[in-house]
Order: structure tokens, then sequence, then C-alpha cells
């Protein structure tokens, strides 16, 4: 049975390959903006020694990524800081203008979280099977993350926003140290009790990802990043990493695009978007969280039609977790089995033309002579 351990590739092009999207999922709905999370998979467990040093060095190979994107991003802050005009500065007064004089806006249902700080570090956190991190209050965790890094971070140097549905919780700090201190939890101590969690960064705006296919299954991500370039003018490669033991490779980009094209070893590949699946937990049969952080792994669910305490020989007819419809979970026909991308266009921005362009206008007809258009009359 498919479940959203797929490779993000999946829908790019036919094949018998599966990936799982691990971190971008978890990311996509945080309440800062992050480009569609771009972040590195931790995994639940190692099985062996050598899978938990391949965990402990993409940890820090992401870590060396997020360093390197925020210099690019002050730079060019910098930059466009010096860029700014007058009439950049007039347009957004008169929009200010005329949202305080229109009509009030309708109050929401519910009551919308603000966004975490934009330029501040973002380090998830994800406890392992066990930690329903829902039923925890934040200034726990916040106390449990502080003693776990022996007291070396304080309260006042960072926000802590628990996400129930994903079953993780995300720590937002402006300082350097302190991320450090907290991307190297592995145990908080919850009521006295340990609890295993892994934690990693998350790059923020600015990144895209994409994934390439044919690559050979044990290449080290150093070798990726020293045989893999672009051409397209303003892309920057940051990282790049094999998907476990698959032929296909996650690179991550500076530039806010994807290419269509990379060369490795002077080759040419096509390079797919990555997409993001729908997470399922394997155990519990509910959307929103993976089978390795599931808060009720004791709960015994039939993974077909997902019901609970299934007695042997029951109806057992097949029903998406995600959508709800006959097929199995995961399917590549279920219209829910990727994430919907979020519409991230700037605020301002508008797709009109502006009222003193003329460009757009409709053709309009002279007295006494053919349509014309107004512009030709200039």
């Amino acid at each position: 049975m498919a479940l959203a351990n797929d490779p993000p590739d999946a829908t790019a092009r036919p094949g018998p390959s599966k990936m799982m999207d691990t971190q971008r999922q978890d990311l996509d709905n945080m309440d800062f903006q992050d480009s569609a999370a771009h972040s590195f998979p931790t995994p639940s467990g190692p099985s062996d020694q050598n899978a938990g040093i391949d965990s402990q060095h993409q940890a820090d190979g992401a870590w060396q990524t997020v360093l390197t994107l925020r210099k690019k991003k002050a730079l060019a802050k910098e930059k466009k800081a010096k860029s700014v005009d007058f009439s950049g500065t007039l347009n957004h007064q008169q929009a200010s203008t005329g949202e305080a004089t229109g009509k009030p806006k309708h109050k929401p249902t519910y009551r919308r979280l603000p966004p975490l700080p934009k330029d501040d570090f973002k380090i998830v956190v994800r406890p392992h099977q066990g930690l329903p991190v829902k039923n925890l209050t934040s200034p726990l965790l916040a106390d449990a993350v502080i003693a776990a890094c022996g007291g070396q971070i304080s309260g006042d140097q960072f926000l802590l926003r628990i996400k129930p549905g994903s079953n993780i919780f995300i720590v937002s700090t402006p300082h350097q140290t302190v991320a450090d201190h907290v991307r190297r939890l592995t145990t908080l101590s919850i009521n006295g009790r340990p609890h295993s969690v892994n934690a990693y960064v998350a790059t923020s705006e600015g990144t895209t990802k994409g994934v390439i296919h044919g690559l050979d299954p044990h290449t080290t991500p150093e070798a990726l990043k020293a045989n893999l370039r672009v051409r397209t003018q303003g892309v920057e490669i940051l990282q790049a990493r094999m998907f476990r033991n698959t032929k296909t490779a996650v690179i991550t980009f500076f530039g806010g695009i994807t290419p269509r094209y990379v060369y490795y070893n002077g080759g040419e590949l096509p390079c797919y978007s990555y997409k993001v699946t729908t997470q399922v937990c394997k155990v519990c049969h509910q959307v929103g969280h993976r089978s390795d952080v599931c808060p009720q792994p004791d709960t015994p669910v039939c993974h077909v039609c997902g019901q609970r305490d299934p007695v042997a020989g029951h109806d057992c007819t097949p029903k998406c977790a995600a959508c709800g419809e006959g097929h199995l979970t995961g399917d590549r026909s279920c219209r829910k089995r990727l994430k919907p991308q979020r519409n991230r266009t700037p605020k301002g921005s508008s797709h009109q033309p502006a009222q003193n362009d003329t460009s757009m206008k409709p053709p309009q007809r002279l007295p006494g002579g053919p349509t014309t258009n107004i512009n030709q009359r200039k």
C-alpha cells in the first residue's frame, strides 16, 4: 500500500521509485514565509551506527546551508534598501491610506496565529512515538528545552510554537548560538520522564527544491555539490543529497526558481520540482504526521479501511485517509495525495495594469474611421 512515504517527485514522471517528503510537510503549515520550508529529514531511529553518522552529517550540512542562506539574504536586503526610491514609498503610503479609509474587514471565525519573525532561525523539534505535544503547554516545553540545553539559553531568547496537527513544535530565535544549542537536542525531560526527539533547522524563503534521477545511490553530498552545476542565471546550488538508497538526489537551490536542467559531471539531467505529499500515519491512519511521531502508537487500526480495534474477518473496504474515497491511502490517483501549494504573492502586488497605463485598453472606434487602438493616435 503506497502511503505518504512516496518520493517527492512521484508525479513528476511515471516510475516505480517512491520517496517520502520528511520535512517540508512539517513546514508547509508554519506561519512564516519559508518557500516551501526547505529542510532536511531526520531519521526516526537509525538501525545501525552508520545511519546515525549519516543523520548527524545531514544535520550539520543543513545547518551550514542555513548560515550561508542568511548571509546571502542579508546582502540582498542591504542592496534592496539602497535601491528604494521615492515612488515606492509613496505607493505604500497611498495603499495604507486606502486601507485605513476602507470598509472594516470581517473578523475571522478563529484566532489566527501571528507569523513568526521572518528572519529568525526556525528549529523543528520532532518527538518520537508516544509523546502527544497537543496535550502539553508551550511553557512546559520551553522549560524542557532550556533544561536540555544545560541552562545556556533563556526564555527571552526564543519563541516556541506547538503544531498539534503534525505533532511537532517550532523554536524561533534570532540568535545563532541559541539555534545551535537547540538543533543538537536529542532528549527532553517531560514531567520527569525522558523522551527522545529529533531536531533540525529549516531553511527560509528564497530557496526551492528539485529532484534528479539516475545517480549512484551511495553518492556523498560532497561529491554531489562538487559535480553539480546550473546555467540558470541567478540560481545557485546550496546543498544536495541522495534520497536514502534510491537513485534520486534532492537539490536545494537559492534564487527563487527551480531550473529545468542541471549538469552532473557535465551530463545534462532534467530537474523536476520537489512536490510535497500529504503525510499519513501508518500506525493510527490519521493525516498530518508521520509514523515515527505518532502520538498514539498503541491504538490498533486497520491500515486498509481505517477501522479502530478491528476484529479478524471484519468487512474491510478500502478507504483513503486523505480524501475519504474508496481507494487505498496514498494511491497515485488520489486527488489529495499532494499538498496544495500556497500562494505566496507579495502583499501589495497586483496583476492589474496601473491606472495611467493605456497599453491594455480595448480598441476604440474613431469617428468615420476603422477600429484603432487609442495608443496609435499618440
